[in-house]
């Protein structure tokens, strides 16, 4: 923003609906050139999964971008293969086998050209575990893939209409 200019004085009507008009005692325009941040490709990505599906959902297929993937080897547009959830703790160049045995027991397709990875650095999956009458139960896993520091981070869950 630029300096601080000294304007007129601002008048204010009179709240009550009086016709008297107050003046401030000094009035100061400022003038601000909005910029817009450079976009930046997402460095980490949310999944979702729930019990009534005992397969655990991945990020999506380039969710962090594909800049760097030789997308000869794997399908930009794919949907990311359903895996087993103790394969969400394996890192993604570790989980073409896992994921091909999981599609053949569960008599899932499997494209001949495979997703590419999601290539965010960060994930985070939230499983909802159960749905009881008297509460839920959830696990939020976060992880680290890379070398990102996560500094002064939170997580927050507001399940307000869950029970």
């Amino acid at each position: 923003c630029g300096p601080p200019i000294r304007v007129d004085a601002t008048p204010f009507p009179d709240p009550s609906g009086l016709q008297a008009t107050t003046y401030a005692i000094a009035s100061w325009q400022v003038v601000c050139n909005i910029t817009k941040p450079k976009p930046q490709a997402a460095r980490c990505c949310v999944s979702f999964s729930a019990f009534y599906n005992d397969s655990a959902i991945p990020c999506n297929t380039c969710a962090c971008g594909c800049k760097d993937i030789d997308t000869d080897t794997c399908n930009a547009n794919a949907r990311p293969l359903l895996l087993p959830p103790d394969t969400l703790l394996v890192p993604f160049d570790n989980r073409t086998l896992k994921a091909k045995v999981w599609a053949k027991q569960k008599h899932m397709a499997v494209p001949k050209k495979l997703p590419c990875p999601d290539n965010c650095g960060i994930s985070l999956n939230w499983h909802l575990n159960s749905d009881y009458g008297n509460g839920w139960s959830a696990r939020i896993t976060v992880f680290n893939w890379g070398n990102n520091a996560v500094e002064d981070w939170f997580g927050a869950v507001d399940l307000g209409k869950a029970g």
